[in-house]
C-alpha cells in the first residue's frame, strides 16, 4: 500500500474550500415544444366526438339512404356492421390519441410501417370538410334568402325559371297514382289510352318543380358541360367564404375554443331530428312512410 499522507490537503482558510466548490450553471429545461392542449372537461370530449359522428350525414342523408335500400330492413346489416367494424375502430383511434397525445400523423411514430394511414386519415378529414362546407355554404344562403315576403322556391315567376317549371301542387294527384300536367289535369292510367299516357308521362317527366329550378338555375346556375366552365356565382363564393369563416372562428384557439361551441353543435341536431319528427308527423300520408319502414 502506498503512502495516503501525500493525497492529504490541509485548508487553513475556510474561503479555500469555497473556491473548490464546481460552479454551477443555470439549465433551461423546458423544451421550445409548446405544451400541447387539452381538453377543459371530459364532457367537452365527449360532445365533440358526438357532434363528429352526428352531423348533416344523419339529418339530411342517412333517411334517405334508409329509404332507397329497403327501410327498416336496411338497418339491420347497418347495425351489425356498425357493432362490429364502426365502434372498434373509433374506439381504436380514441385510444391511441389519448395515449399518444398526438395527432393523427405524428401518433404513428410507435410503427412507421402504419404511418400512412395517418396521411390517409388526415386527408379525408380535408376532403370531408372541403365537402361539407360547400353544403354549408348553401344552407347558408337559403337562410339569407328565406329572409323575404314571399320564398323565392316557391313559384315560377322568377327570371331563373324555364318553361318546364310548373309550380301546380300535384301531391294528390301523385298519391292516387296519376300524373298531372301542367294545366292541372290528373290523368290516370286506366282511364286513358296507351298512346296518351305515354305523351303525358313524357310530358311530365320533362317538368322540373320551382325548387328544382332555384338549386340548379339560380344557386348553382349549372353550365351545359365540360365546354362550357360558367363563371363564378358570386353569392355562393360569398356564402362559402363565411362558412369557412366561421370555422376559423371555432378553431382559434384550438380545443379551448371549440370545446365551448360543440355544447350547441352536439345538442342541435336532436333538436333539429325532433322538430323535423314533429312536422313529418303532422304531414298527410305520414303513416303510409311508418308502414314503408
Amino acid at each position: 500500500m502506498g503512502d495516503k499522507s501525500k493525497y492529504n490537503i490541509k485548508f487553513d482558510d475556510p474561503a479555500d474550500l469555497e473556491a473548490l466548490e464546481p460552479e454551477c450553471t443555470d439549465v433551461d429545461t423546458e423544451s421550445d415544444t409548446p405544451k400541447r392542449q387539452s381538453w377543459g372537461k371530459s364532457i367537452e370530449f365527449i360532445l365533440s366526438s358526438l357532434s363528429y359522428a352526428v352531423g348533416l350525414g344523419n339529418i339530411w342523408r342517412f333517411p334517405y339512404l334508409c329509404y332507397r335500400n329497403g327501410g327498416g330492413a336496411f338497418l339491420i346489416p347497418y347495425a351489425v356492421m356498425l357493432l362490429t367494424c364502426g365502434m372498434p375502430l373509433m374506439f381504436f383511434e380514441l385510444s391511441l390519441g389519448q395515449f399518444g397525445r398526438e395527432g393523427p400523423i405524428t401518433v404513428w411514430k410507435i410503427c412507421p410501417l402504419f404511418q400512412g394511414i395517418g396521411y390517409a386519415m388526415f386527408m379525408i378529414s380535408f376532403f370531408i370538410g372541403c365537402y361539407y362546407n360547400v353544403i354549408l355554404a348553401w344552407a347558408l344562403y337559403y337562410i339569407y334568402s328565406s329572409f323575404t315576403h314571399s320564398l323565392p322556391w316557391t313559384s315560377c315567376n322568377n327570371s331563373w325559371n324555364t318553361p318546364q317549371c310548373k309550380d301546380v301542387d300535384s301531391a294528390d294527384c301523385s298519391r292516387s297514382g296519376g300524373l298531372m300536367t301542367l294545366n292541372g289535369t290528373c290523368f290516370f292510367m286506366n282511364s286513358s289510352s296507351i298512346e296518351e299516357w305515354e305523351l303525358v308521362k313524357e310530358t311530365v317527366l320533362g317538368h322540373k318543380s320551382p325548387a328544382d329550378e332555384y338549386f340548379h338555375e339560380h344557386v348553382l346556375d349549372i353550365s351545359d358541360g365540360f365546354h362550357d366552365m360558367g363563371g363564378f356565382q358570386l353569392h355562393v363564393v360569398v356564402a362559402l367564404a363565411v362558412a369557412w369563416l366561421i370555422v376559423y372562428l371555432v378553431l382559434i384557439k384550438g380545443v379551448d375554443s371549440f370545446g365551448k361551441v360543440v355544447y350547441f353543435t352536439a345538442t342541435f341536431p336532436y333538436l333539429i331530428l325532433l322538430v323535423l319528427l314533429v312536422k313529418a308527423a303532422t304531414l298527410p300520408g305520414y303513416l303510409d312512410g311508418i308502414y314503408f319502414y
